[in-house]
């Protein structure tokens, strides 16, 4: 019987404030066979309003991202047409990051890619240590196409449990009720 330490698959990252890395392991992780399951969505909604609010901005950039991007193919044209529709609801809108303190953070991260908790950790820590989204997009769209609509139906899982939240102030949340309009379930590739 194999332990659980034998099960750890672990992407070792020098720099999570490299949206090319987070991106790669991004991809890593929701194609791996078990993720990403609710306790992900448990930990995201854990963490500080402002890096909630950063995640949601960074899946709303996301489908921006994809809506304009023609390199597309059965593997990701569900979410591609998802994002056609979604982006409209915001094309006016500023996403602009919260400024969260990256003060103690820890730039090395050992990320074991089948782990939910630290796939939200990874999440805050490159959220807390990232100028912008621009490199994360950019490697985003270099992941296999299955990964790309694998993220698309996480930022669509994420983007439907902030539209739940009971508050109407928080701009993020007015953002993702406009967004779930669209809501659809992406088929199983």
């Amino acid at each position: 019987m194999r332990d659980e330490k034998t099960l750890k698959q672990v992407i070792v990252m020098n720099d999570i404030s490299d949206g090319l890395v987070i991106s790669s392991a991004m991809g890593t992780y929701v194609n791996s066979y078990c993720a990403p399951r609710e306790r992900f969505y448990e930990c995201m909604l854990s963490k500080n309003i402002n890096v909630q609010h950063n995640f949601t901005l960074l899946c709303l950039e996301w489908f921006r991202t994809l809506a304009i991007t023609d390199d597309i193919d059965e593997r990701n044209m569900a979410s591609h047409e998802f994002a056609n529709k979604a982006a409209d609801e915001y094309r006016h809108e500023s996403l602009d990051k919260r400024i969260v303190s990256s003060r103690g953070i820890n730039r090395y991260f050992e990320f074991d890619f089948r782990d939910d908790e630290q796939a939200a950790e990874l999440l805050e820590r490159y959220l807390r240590t990232s100028n912008d989204n621009e490199e994360f997009m950019h490697g985003m769209l270099r992941v296999h196409k299955t990964c790309q609509q694998l993220f698309s139906r996480l930022c669509l899982e994420w983007l439907k449990r902030v539209s739940e939240l009971p508050t109407r102030r928080k701009h993020y949340v007015v953002l993702a009720r406009k967004v779930m309009k669209h809501y659809t379930r992406f088929p199983m590739i």
